[in-house]
């Protein structure tokens, strides 16, 4: 295939991204990309984390994807003004709250094993499903709101559990970490919100641009004092840092083409464990089984949201009597 038909090609691709048929096989093997790349993503940051700040992390994360992006749209034909949206003010704002989620996560990446921080990032579906019906409209029902009980449970079984096994000898594990672990949900929850909202009106594509752009230039603001440029093998680490996590979020966005969030979500779990091991193995850290419970008690939670998702959209889609043949 010749450049111009492949930047052709790109272009049908964009202005018909929503009309690809279901494939299970694709999605399957797109959220696997995901997940393997996030893992990476996390490995990376802990590596880049002993020489840089969280900030400096945010920064090379971004701007590395940036000039990815850019060089991508040049290959492929797609100009920045297509990009352009009609509600910049909107997307700034959506950009700036996954901003302050994604500084959140990687200062909890630095200070946390990752078994917790991962557990405590997952509970941002549950948060959705609390949130998204007053700020959307959507309806808040009692398995949305079980769900979401039983994903704080697993929060506080974390957070307290050891201290309540070992009889107030090890204090409660809440600490900075955590509470950045938290707040990452609480912002990721958010920016989920946004973006159901901007997708109605651009593209995914629009939305990634602002992103980037907007994490770089408020990284390389708030961090400039301390950055440096990386030396020797960090340089490894930063790109792997930036190509494995913007490789990780289109993996995800295509995943969703082909399949449901009902059928990806469950796959994106896989993270959970994959984080575990890196933990284990890579790093030395110590599995407690009151935090594995805490764990178990947050993927119910989601586990109950998504079947609850799953039968609203199979009620919704069954034809009514009166349309019956």
């Amino acid at each position: 295939m010749t450049i111009d038909a492949t930047r052709k090609s790109a272009a049908a691709a964009q202005s018909n991204y929503s009309g690809q048929q279901p494939d299970l096989a694709k999605a399957i093997g797109w959220t696997l990309v995901s997940v393997l790349t996030f893992a990476l993503t996390a490995w990376a940051g802990r590596e880049c984390g002993k020489h840089m700040t969280a900030m400096n992390m945010v920064f090379y994360r971004n701007f590395i994807s940036l000039i990815i992006l850019l060089v991508a749209f040049w290959w492929l034909g797609i100009s920045l003004k297509s990009l352009w949206t009609e509600r910049p003010w909107m997307q700034w704002g959506r950009a700036l709250v996954h901003f302050a989620g994604q500084w959140s996560w990687m200062t909890a990446l630095l200070l946390i094993p990752l078994i917790e921080l991962i557990s405590l990032e997952f509970t941002f579906p549950l948060w959705v499903a609390l949130l998204a019906p007053l700020l959307l409209g959507e309806q808040l029902t009692k398995p949305r709101v079980f769900a979401a009980l039983m994903g704080f449970a697993g929060v506080i079984v974390i957070v307290l559990g050891p201290t309540v096994i070992s009889g107030g000898k090890v204090a409660p594990s809440f600490s900075l970490g955590t509470a950045m672990a938290l707040s990452c949900a609480v912002f990721f929850c958010f920016n989920m919100i946004g973006t159901r909202y901007l997708t109605r009106y651009d593209s995914a594509l629009t939305i990634l641009m602002f992103m980037v752009v907007n994490h770089s230039v408020m990284a390389f603001v708030l961090g400039y004092q301390t950055l440096k440029m990386p030396q020797g093998t960090l340089w490894l680490w930063v790109m792997m840092l930036g190509v494995c996590s913007l490789i990780a979020h289109f993996a995800l966005a295509k995943a969703l083409v082909y399949a449901d969030t009902v059928v990806v979500a469950p796959l994106d779990f896989l993270r959970i464990p994959l984080m575990v091991a890196l933990g284990v193995v890579v790093y030395n850290e110590t599995l407690q089984p009151i935090v594995l419970v805490g764990t178990l008690l947050v993927l119910a939670g989601n586990g109950v949201n998504i079947w609850q998702e799953r039968k609203r959209k199979v009620a919704s889609s069954a034809p009514t009597k009166a349309g019956a043949v």
